[in-house]
């Protein structure tokens, strides 16, 4: 639980603190924007990532695919990988014997790994205002079309939620660096565990809700 004491003393104070470990976790795989934008349609912060304008390398890590605007990765072996980042946040007033305080709360993501802008390796979701209201990952498994061709029902993994309790941003960074060898950028070459590893506790310490969603 957070020291109720140390949360912010504004909306936006709360957020930009939300905000700052967000990019320093994004940072240890590119060097990129962290955009902030409301949204009146769901009420409530769309946080995405989007291209330094500076950067000279629009083609490296780091660098954001036109169509999907999913954030290009290069692996140890050369190829490239693409992550999916797509968070809503809203921001949740506390009353505390010192006054009004304010905490972030996230109330959708979508974070996915691609091996193309148009074939996705795996995906966690939570998405409660649709149609799944806990967290799960999905699988997207070549071998349906194989078992269809073998004359096997297929399980068909990419259809299902399979149910993973909540995920953080900082798990599938460290999931895409060690399992799936991605480079980190090379300012954060040193201490991109470190940095995870801090910015992930801070965010176990301050959620609003753990590994179950909470209920409607």
């Amino acid at each position: 639980m957070p020291d109720l004491e140390n949360l912010a003393k504004t909306e936006i104070a709360a957020r930009q603190s939300y905000e700052k470990d967000l990019r320093l976790a994004i940072s240890c795989l590119a060097d990129v924007n962290l955009l902030t934008k409301w949204s009146k349609k769901y009420e409530r912060w769309l946080l995405l990532v989007s291209q330094r304008a500076s950067k000279g390398d629009v083609t490296g890590q780091g660098s954001l695919d036109d169509e999907t605007g999913f954030l290009m990765l290069k692996r140890k072996d050369g190829s490239k990988l693409f992550l999916e980042l797509d968070q809503h946040v809203q921001v949740l007033k506390v009353n505390t014997d010192k006054g009004a305080r304010y905490r972030v709360s996230t109330v959708r993501y979508i974070y996915a790994i691609w091996k193309s802008p148009d074939d996705c390796l795996v995906g966690w979701h939570y998405h409660p205002d649709l149609d799944v209201a806990f967290p799960h990952v999905h699988v997207y498994d070549k071998t349906d079309e194989a078992q269809k061709m073998a004359g096997c029902k297929p399980f068909m993994l990419n259809g299902m939620h399979m149910p993973s309790g909540r995920v953080s941003l900082e798990e599938v960074i460290k999931f895409a660096i060690i399992e799936l060898e991605v480079i980190p950028e090379k300012k954060r070459a040193e201490d991109w565990e470190k940095i995870l590893s801090e910015t992930g506790d801070r965010f176990e310490t301050n959620k609003t809700w753990g590994q179950r969603a909470p209920s409607a």
